[in-house]
């Protein structure tokens, strides 16, 4: 499920969220001006374009939309807080390069390593073990095994203070087997298959009973 995108009406007009009334109707008939239709008749987008500043307009030079408007689209601060709420609900959405960039934020932002962060601190016991299982699964599927791996074991250790994943479980476990067992295998030659990692990875999975 993707956020809905909400239209920049400022951008959209070329003004300042400060700018006054006068200052906005002015940037409106300038740019109604250039970006009519009928004037840009080889433009494919002319009429959305057009129809994207006649609503920044209209809204922005209604007092009552404005307020409205300016409400819903208050830039919210970055804190770990809120950085942590937008990386689980992008995890969750099934946004993982999104995911990751907003966790490259966190971690600047607390000055730390992926191993060193405790979502706990920003998230409750459960949301805290789905998030971090999430994070390790994006981890490996962009390619970075190390801190996928460091995740995974940090969610098995918790698993045997207290159970939370229970029958899942088995299934992070394999996950780090397998990765353990790649980062080991040396490199196929000349591109030739890797048929002994391929047919461990067939023994592990008959092991952990998928």
């Amino acid at each position: 499920m993707k956020r809905r995108s909400i239209k920049d009406h400022y951008a959209a007009l070329g003004v300042s969220r400060d700018a006054s009334e006068r200052e906005i109707r002015g940037a409106f008939r300038t740019l109604a001006k250039r970006r009519h239709p009928d004037k840009n008749r080889g433009n494919p987008r002319a009429h959305a374009l057009f129809e994207e500043i006649v609503e920044a307009y209209r809204t922005l030079t209604d007092e009552a939309k404005r307020r409205d408007y300016d409400r819903e689209t208050k830039p919210r601060p970055e804190t770990p807080h809120t950085l942590c709420y937008d990386l689980f609900a992008l995890l969750l959405a099934e946004q993982p390069e999104e995911a990751l960039e907003t966790l490259d934020k966190l971690l600047t932002r607390l000055n730390a390593p992926v191993g060193a962060l405790n979502l706990h601190l920003y998230l409750n016991e459960e949301d805290a073990a789905d998030c971090e299982f999430l994070i390790a699964e994006a981890l490996e599927r962009a390619g970075q095994r190390d801190e996928a791996i460091l995740l995974y074991e940090r969610s098995l250790k918790r698993e045997a203070r207290r159970p939370h994943f229970r029958k899942f479980a088995e299934e992070i476990r394999l996950r780090l087997r397998r990765l353990r067992f790649d980062k080991q295998a040396p490199p196929s030659q000349n591109g030739a298959p890797r048929a002994k990692q391929e047919k461990r990875h067939a023994q592990l999975q008959a092991d952990a009973g998928i």
